[in-house]
């Protein structure tokens, strides 16, 4: 059975190195948007420092409302508010991570879960009429050692 196909050897394309971005690949570390916040001279580090000292003012202040609430100039009280209190909270909370890549690397957390394979099951089958003896059962449990 001929093909019709030559013994001419077929010239494989080079193999390309891998270094650097693929094509239409953006680098992750893009500059651009470093030189615009300088450029507008806003520091969102120096930003959000600013914000959790604010932050911490008010839980400051919510605490001391907890326990006597203030009378305002117009008359109003103003009261502890446990909602509030705790929206400032997880708001410093999130600060507080927001602040902390800058200084630590993030560390992920990897839970080790032990999978135990399950053993493979052996079905023999008897011939018609045939007869089943215990002798045919195979142990596919490992034997528990003790040496270890």
């Amino acid at each position: 059975m001929d093909s019709g196909a030559s013994s001419v050897p077929i010239e494989q394309p080079e193999e390309k190195s891998r270094r650097g971005r693929l094509p239409g690949a953006v680098s992750r570390h893009n500059k651009s948007a470093v030189v615009r916040l300088k450029e507008l001279g806003f520091d969102p580090l120096e930003k959000l420092v600013e914000l959790y000292a604010e932050i911490s003012n008010e839980i400051e202040e919510l605490n001391k409302l907890k326990e006597a609430p203030l009378m305002l100039k117009n008359g109003d009280t103003r009261r502890y508010s446990s909602m509030a209190h705790a929206q400032l909270i997880n708001t410093q909370q999130k600060l507080i991570n927001d602040l902390m890549r800058y200084g630590y690397a993030r560390v992920p957390e990897t839970v080790t879960v032990k999978q135990d394979i399950p053993l493979g099951m052996t079905i023999n089958l008897t011939p018609k009429g045939g007869v089943f003896s215990p002798d045919d059962v195979v142990d596919m449990l490992p034997e528990d050692n003790d040496d270890e």
